[in-house]
């Protein structure tokens, strides 16, 4: 059947075979394209609706966590007071300790602190009902005597719906003793979730806490909790209507179940078609993590369950979020479809325009077979193969018939190239008869390449003997100019070298000249502040000249005045004595003032001598003030002619040291001309043996072939 599928195939066109290979290859993509899609798209939405029904069941597990909390917080109030209480009870007096107070529960009188444990659980247990929606009674029982040494039933129970009602109890502890709350707490000490309990059409379950203090059981705290509470966890979702949400026991016992409430204290096992997926999932409700398994209900349906745990007193029940399979792949298998349905149009489409665009394509391939046809005349060199007998058939005939042709002269231009691809120019082509229509401009083309290499190769010969013989006497001449200005570059060298010692002198003896002339110039300035000086100190000595003779007229003064003072003292004293006894107190007067104007007298002559002798010693020091002025002024005189010679002498090292600075550039300047020079001469040198060399080697490749001497 294939057999004669793909012999019908033979004889139709190109463009229908093309389309039909086509059709199949993209027929195989995309059925290909279709499986992958699918397996990602169906993995990537599963993955999504994974992960938003497990959120979901997240949030219902701690929504049930939340709710049981509130029973534990509110036990855990009442546990924390009794405990206190019982430690404080052990303290009080026996007048303390007396029964005055009388009970809200019984007829019974209490203590102070039994009446305040009363009180304080009725009232804890009122507000628990009132701020919990969840809590629907709060109580406690005592084993007997344990309340009070002399009561033996002791209980309390307050229930919603009847907060204002005077305060309820359990009854007598044979009663509530037995119930499943009260036996499994004090036989495991630790707090116990019970199963689901009908009372009067509600649904409930009890929080039992022990009260145990020093090892010793002493009752329990009870808080029950109405199922219909538990309506919060109910799942509507448009997209997933099949979904629900359960809440389990360790056990596998349903406590609640959103889509059907008949199933609430039934066992798990009972809905399941498969024992082993009972038995996975009770091994896991062991672990602590939440997990996620496909299991089968007896009603035939397949379910996704995803169970997430809650810790209940010292169990871990669980609360689940189940899903049909059938409505969790919905938008799997929809995506398929539509996924589907879109690839198949677009390969029907791509089908159609394929086609047409072969049959468009491949209609000018008449012309291509009358081209193949001028080919056989010798007009192109192509070769090819082809056994369909359609239109490409055609031309591997038309190819045919030029083979023969086109393979002997091929065969002989490539025995011409090689001969003269191995050096041997003299030879002739075998089949000339064959160069036919356009193949015989090739023919000419060989033979006039082989003649025109014969020629060049033989000039380039002769070329290559000029070159050899020119750059050998290049590099002799090249050598000679290198050694010249090799020794011409030593002696500029050395040239510059003295040059340069030369100018390091004369910069050395530029500076000291420079620093001569500036100490010159200070030793100037300070012979002019010397002669100013020596100037003030004449006029100073004049000054004092002048003064000492003022004061000696002053002096000549003080001693007219003296022996004036002195005669009329002396008359006095006469006077006096002639005047008798009533002039005596005044001739002791007038012997003072004799006496006073003496010791003047002697002052001033000794100021005088002083004056004398001071105007002496500053005649001198005129004298010898005078001299060294005029030495000074002979100083100065010759420190401005030796700035002056100082000057010239450093304007003249300048210039010498600039001259010399010039006189090195230049030098150097000469140096490098000669560096480049040897260097120039050296490359040409080098070049010049090199240029010989490879002309020998030219030569010498040269001689290897066999030219032609009929040129």
């Amino acid at each position: 059947m294939k057999r004669k599928m793909v012999e019908k195939l033979s004889h139709k066109s190109l463009a229908k075979r093309i389309s039909f290979l086509v059709t199949k290859l993209l027929a195989v993509v995309f059925i290909l394209f279709i499986v992958v899609s699918s397996l990602i798209s169906g993995l990537s939405i599963e993955k999504s609706i994974r992960g938003e029904v497990s959120v979901l069941s997240e949030k219902n597990a701690l929504k049930v966590q939340g709710i049981f909390d509130d029973a534990s917080s509110v036990a855990d109030i009442i546990l924390t007071y009794v405990e206190k209480q019982y430690v404080h009870d052990s303290t009080l007096s026996a007048q303390e300790k007396l029964p005055i107070y009388q009970g809200q529960v019984y007829d019974d009188k209490l203590t102070k602190t039994d009446y305040e444990t009363e009180k304080f659980i009725i009232d804890i247990a009122k507000s628990s009902i009132i701020n919990y929606p969840t809590i629907t009674g709060v109580g406690i029982m005592f084993e007997p005597y344990e309340f009070n040494s002399k009561i033996k039933n002791y209980s309390i129970y307050i229930k919603r719906g009847y907060l204002e009602a005077k305060p309820g109890s359990y009854g007598d502890y044979d009663k509530y003793s037995i119930q499943p709350y009260f036996t499994e707490a004090k036989s495991s000490l630790k707090p116990v979730f019970t199963d689901p309990q009908d009372y009067n059409g509600v649904t409930f379950i009890s929080a039992a806490y022990p009260i145990v203090l020093d090892g010793v059981f002493k009752g329990v705290i009870v808080v029950d909790i109405d199922i219909a509470n538990f309506n919060e966890l109910e799942i509507h979702n448009d997209n997933y209507t099949s979904m629900y949400s359960t809440v389990y026991t360790p056990d596998g016992l349903i406590v609640y179940d959103s889509e059907s409430h008949v199933e609430e204290g039934e066992d798990l096992s009972n809905f399941l078609a498969s024992e082993k997926d009972y038995n996975t999932i009770l091994q896991k409700f062991e672990g602590e993590e939440a997990f996620t398994i496909h299991t089968k209900r007896k009603d035939g349906g397949s379910e996704t369950r995803f169970l997430y745990p809650i810790q209940a007193g010292s169990e871990r029940w669980w609360a689940q979020t189940a899903i049909s399979q059938l409505d969790m792949y919905k938008s799997v298998i929809v995506t398929v479809v539509v996924l589907t349905v879109f690839t198949l149009a677009g390969l029907l489409v791509i089908v159609f325009l394929v086609s047409r665009a072969m049959k468009k394509r491949l209609a000018p391939i008449q012309g291509i077979v009358n081209s193949a046809e001028k080919i056989a005349k010798g007009e192109f060199d192509i070769v090819a193969e082809y056994k369909e007998d359609d239109e490409i058939g055609k031309l591997a005939r038309s190819f045919a018939n030029t083979a023969n042709t086109l393979n002997l002269i091929i065969d002989d231009i490539n025995y011409l190239l090689n001969e003269m691809a191995s050096g041997n120019f003299v030879i002739e082509s075998s089949c000339t008869e064959n160069y036919v229509g356009g193949f015989q401009p090739i023919l000419k083309s060989v033979g006039h390449i082989n003649r025109q290499l014969s020629n060049t190769l033989h000039e380039i010969n002769e070329a290559a003997d000029q070159v050899a013989t020119a750059s050998s006497a290049m590099a002799d001449g090249s050598s000679s100019l290198a050694e010249g200005c090799t020794d011409q570059a030593s002696s500029v060298e050395e040239l510059v070298a003295t040059i340069t010692s030369l100018e390091n002198d004369i910069d050395e003896n530029t500076n000291k000249t420079i620093e001569a002339s500036k100490k010159m110039q200070l030793i100037g300035e300070t012979a002019q502040e010397s002669g100013a000086k020596m100037n003030e100190l004449t006029l100073a000595m004049e000054k004092i000249s002048q003064s000492s003779g003022q004061i000696a007229e002053i002096i000549t003064t003080i001693e007219g005045i003296a022996e004036q003072t002195n005669l009329l003292s002396l008359n006095a004293a006469i006077e006096a004595a002639r005047a008798g006894e009533a002039g005596r107190g005044f001739t002791v007067v007038a012997e003072e003032i004799r006496k006073l104007a003496n010791q003047s007298a002697l002052a001033v002559q000794s100021t005088r001598e002083l004056i004398v002798t001071a105007l002496s010693e500053i005649e001198s020091g005129n004298e010898i003030t005078s001299q060294t002025s005029e030495s000074l002024q002979q100083v100065e005189v010759g420190v401005k002619e030796a700035i002056a010679l100082a000057e010239g002498s450093k304007d003249a090292s300048i210039s010498q040291a600039q001259a010399m600075r010039e006189i090195t550039s230049v030098v150097e300047q000469i140096s490098v001309v000669v560096q480049n020079n040897s260097a120039t001469a050296e490359e040409s040198s080098a070049t010049s043996e090199e240029l010989s060399a490879q002309a020998q080697t030219l030569a010498d490749l040269v001689g290897r072939f066999k030219l032609r001497e009929d040129l």
